[in-house]
């Protein structure tokens, strides 16, 4: 009886050992975690051009990020949220800001800003100042016209510029000669016009813009009149600053004399 018991007892045992080694040996499946972050990203342009916004200001949950060159913005690390709000801040645009469900790895968030202002015809208007105060010949008023000039304004040393506009006299090598240059013709002149026509403008953004477009540069003098017209294509460039735009560089891209 007791070699019964003794019997069963051993494969009592036996088995438990078993089935404990077989249970550590065995693989083990391992639960992958649950992600609870995850990346927001996009491109901030500009709702009127559809050009990119370089130095917007991205603001999610306090960390800030400066859109680039093409415009993007990424974050990473944003904790997973049905409503994350993506607010947008740029000079001359109107502030724009977007509430999204984040819940997913990657998310892609483009958003437009509106512009405050309307740079094409900013500038449609300054070439209209340009001319009015030339057109005046007035040497009182050649520190405004000086002020139309950027301080790191420079006109090109292409060969058209500089027989056509810098030779002549009728345009400024560099800010210090605008008003030598303006003296000169108010002096010698009778009459002085720069007349701009089809203006083609290009705006890559609120504060920096060029624009292509026809010059007739126009004077008279003596007391018969004698008038002489230079008609030209142009190409400036301009600049925004706290007083408004400027003039950055000029360039003669061809040009007629007529008599």
């Amino acid at each position: 009886m007791k070699s019964k018991v003794h019997i069963r007892l051993f494969f009592t045992i036996y088995l438990t050992l078993l089935f404990a080694g077989c249970g550590e040996d065995s693989p083990v499946t391992p639960v992958a975690p649950v992600e609870t972050v995850g990346m927001v990203s996009g491109t901030i342009t500009n709702a009127r051009t559809g050009l990119p916004v370089r130095g917007a200001v991205v603001t999610i949950s306090g960390r800030q990020w400066e859109s680039d060159a093409e415009g993007k913005y990424r974050f990473s690390q944003v904790d997973f949220s049905d409503a994350v709000t993506i607010a947008v801040e740029a000079l001359d645009y109107a502030d724009e800001s977007q509430t999204v469900a984040l819940n997913t790895e990657n998310l892609t968030v483009d958003i437009s800003l509106t512009p405050l202002t309307n740079p094409g015809e900013e500038i449609r208007s300054f070439l209209d100042k340009f001319s009015a105060l030339i057109e005046t010949a007035d040497t009182g008023r050649l520190l405004e016209i000086e002020d139309l000039f950027t301080g790191e304004y420079l006109a090109s040393d292409d060969l058209v510029t500089r027989f056509f506009g810098l030779n002549t006299g009728l345009i400024p090598v560099n800010r210090n000669a605008v008003t030598p240059v303006f003296t000169a013709l108010f002096e010698e002149f009778n009459l002085v016009q720069f007349q701009f026509r089809d203006i083609e403008m290009d705006v890559p953004h609120p504060r920096q813009a060029s624009a292509k477009l026809g010059v007739d540069i126009i004077t008279e003098k003596g007391a018969r009149s004698v008038r002489r017209e230079i008609v030209t294509r142009c190409e400036l460039y301009f600049r925004k600053g706290e007083s408004g735009w400027k003039i950055f560089f000029w360039q003669f891209l061809d040009a007629d004399v007529h008599l």
